[in-house]
């Protein structure tokens, strides 16, 4: 059984599922391979989102860095593929891991709509709308297929996840106001910021996901603001 808190504020929201099997035994997670943590950025620009190319190696190899930083800070070893960093003679190797992170982001996707009422939400938060989220619970974990049990002997842990960072920018043009001469005519400039990190952490032997969470802030991706989102969602997960 799987338990969902979903909390909002000012500053953002945090969805946070757990097995009822994690709930007691958070003291087994000591180790978990994390398959390509990501970094992504988009800017809305006329209501149509457009990808951010520049910057994106730089601050998906500082994802990568706070990650293991975070996580030892609360006593999980956490092992990192990175796909850049595989060579053609590994195409086997990658292969292997690029199809369990399919089947993790399935089983979410079937089973899960809280992502996408908390997407839902922070757009309506960006054009004005008051946001609401509805919470529901799983009665069952969502499963992965049962091919990927052997990973758990290859790599010394049962546990893999999917870890990422999203950032979306809004740049408000604004409104024109007339103020008091010489001044003339001020032009408001009010820009918007979420930045959300996502944890995903299956079992593979027991072929089911044992945690999700996806948390927010409405901020810049900086470092500052990173870092403790990510320590957070580790304390979260040994807790």
């Amino acid at each position: 059984m799987l338990i969902t808190c979903l909390t909002g504020c000012g500053t953002g929201y945090l969805l946070v599922e757990k097995s009822g099997y994690l709930r007691n035994n958070t003291d087994q997670i000591k180790k978990i391979v994390c398959i390509s943590p990501t970094y992504v950025g988009y800017e809305i620009n006329r209501k149509e989102i457009v990808s951010i190319a520049s910057n994106v190696e730089k601050k998906q190899i500082e994802v990568e860095e706070i990650i293991l930083l975070c996580s030892k800070l609360n006593y999980v070893e956490v092992e990192l593929i990175k796909s850049r960093e595989i060579s053609e003679e590994d195409v086997d190797f990658l292969n292997e891991y690029q199809r369990l992170n399919k089947a993790m982001s399935l089983a979410i996707s079937n089973q899960s709509r809280e992502t996408e009422h908390f997407f839902e939400g922070f757009f309506k938060y960006l054009f004005g709308v008051n946001s609401g989220i509805n919470t529901t619970y799983w009665t069952l974990s969502p499963e992965i297929p049962s091919e990927f049990s052997y990973m758990a002997e290859k790599y010394g842990t049962p546990y893999f996840s999917i870890q990422g960072i999203t950032s979306i920018h809004y740049p408000n043009e604004g409104t024109l106001q007339w103020l008091i001469p010489p001044l003339g005519l001020l032009k408001q400039i009010q820009d918007r910021d979420l930045t959300v990190f996502y944890h995903l952490v299956v079992d593979v032997e027991k072929s089911e996901v044992i945690f999700h969470e996806v948390r927010s802030t409405y901020r810049k991706p900086l470092k500052r603001v990173l870092e403790p989102m990510i320590y957070e969602s580790y304390n979260l997960l040994k807790r």
